[in-house]
């Protein structure tokens, strides 16, 4: 059975009906709301939980069973839905319960608790049937209940929502799943920034500046650093991070499109006169082009590689048609497109991420994620030349 866990929300409070009898009315789950920060709760330094409105709506379908305890104490029963005595119904700011507790010594205490306002809170118990992570541009990441089942909602005595009440007193073991989801969430979808990602971000730097304009290596690499998030607590991330950051420039001073002067780096001959992309741009009615850089071929040929899991060597041809035809390069290009196409695959090489030539194919290299060196790919090579079997490395 998924994990049962418990939240809790506004204080209820008991009216009287027409009909003389007196009812509990309160909410659980509260739907998120961006202008109530109570609508929050904190689970960790760095992540706190909404509930996504229509989260909780299959408490309200037909065939539902949810109860309704005091305190989430099973042997003080207030009501049920399919006794009728507490009925669901949901609304812009959640589910709202009314309740019809017994005529009874635990029923009646529970009316007068609440009354006096010695009960502060309503609470509801769920498992989640699906859930999503965020990480918004500003404040801690989110946790969101997509959808959820209630088994029961009701009074408590002590609330956890909003979430300026503080994480004290909670039970780290109930929370233990969802910090593995959370984890695994952030695994998953933490990428350091690429290469070529970086390459582009540092001609947006230099964008727009002066030819004379000149930036020094923490000028450059804090706001970079800082636009992909990069966890500066993380000694891995940090180190692949600089590695890709380093390599960037290099490919960039090796294509003249930043030169290095001292300690500053400054637009080279080579920078892009219009866009920090490189891209083709249109002036009048006619189409100015430009063949893609060397910079923009380095990135495409590792995306061919990576699009292509099963696939360890290419021939130079191919390879080079494959990339012509993703930058859509016409024949007029060819000559600067080739000429670039070189230069791309040479710093590869040296950079270790493909071998090029290789027994006249293009490889990935060591340092290409997954890839193996030119020592392992000769022997590899051998190894099936001797068995007489065809080579698919």
């Amino acid at each position: 059975m998924p994990q049962i866990i418990k939240r809790m929300g506004p204080a209820p409070r008991v009216e009287t009906r027409a009909d003389g009898k007196k009812v509990i009315r309160g909410i659980a789950p509260v739907y998120y709301n961006a202008d109530d920060p109570g609508t929050e709760f904190k689970i960790g330094k760095n992540l706190v939980e909404r509930v996504r409105p229509g989260a909780a709506s299959g408490a309200t379908a037909e065939g539902a069973d949810v109860r309704s305890f005091f305190n989430h104490d099973p042997s003080i029963v207030l009501g049920r839905t399919k006794s009728g005595t507490l009925t669901l119904e949901e609304t812009a700011r959640g589910l709202e319960f009314e309740v019809e507790p017994p005529d009874t010594t635990a029923g009646r205490d529970a009316l007068t608790s609440i009354e006096r306002g010695d009960v502060s809170g309503s609470s509801f118990m769920f498992w989640v049937e699906r859930q999503s992570f965020e990480e918004p541009e500003e404040g801690p990441d989110v946790r969101w209940l997509d959808q959820v089942n209630i088994l029961e909602v009701g009074p408590v005595t002590f609330p956890a929502y909003p979430a300026s009440t503080s994480e004290a007193g909670r039970n780290d073991a109930q929370f233990a799943e969802v910090r593995d989801a959370y984890e695994a969430w952030k695994d998953d979808v933490r990428r350091v920034p690429t290469t070529s990602q970086i390459g582009r971000e540092l001609i947006a730097f230099f964008t727009g500046k002066p030819d004379t304009f000149g930036a020094t290596f923490e000028q450059m690499v804090l706001p970079i650093r800082d636009k992909f998030k990069v966890n500066v607590t993380d000694e891995d991330e940090v180190a692949k991070f600089s590695e890709n950051f380093q390599l960037a420039l290099r490919v960039l001073r090796n294509q003249g499109i930043l030169e290095k002067k001292g300690s500053r780096h400054f637009r080279g001959p080579n920078f892009p006169a219009r866009s920090a992309t490189g891209s083709r741009s249109t002036e009048g009615d006619g189409e100015t082009r430009r063949a893609p850089t060397a910079s923009q071929i380095s990135g495409e040929v590792i995306g061919y590689f990576k699009r292509r899991p099963k696939d360890h060597q290419v021939t130079w041809q191919r390879l080079l048609r494959a990339v012509a035809q993703a930058f859509q390069v016409r024949e007029d290009e060819m000559d600067d497109f080739r000429e670039n196409y070189a230069d791309a695959l040479a710093f590869l090489e040296r950079a270790g991420v493909v071998i090029a030539p290789f027994r006249g194919k293009i490889r990935r290299g060591p340092k290409f994620p997954g890839g193996r060196s030119a020592l392992e790919m000769d022997r590899r090579q051998r190894i099936l030349d001797i068995e007489g079997r065809k080579i698919c490395p």
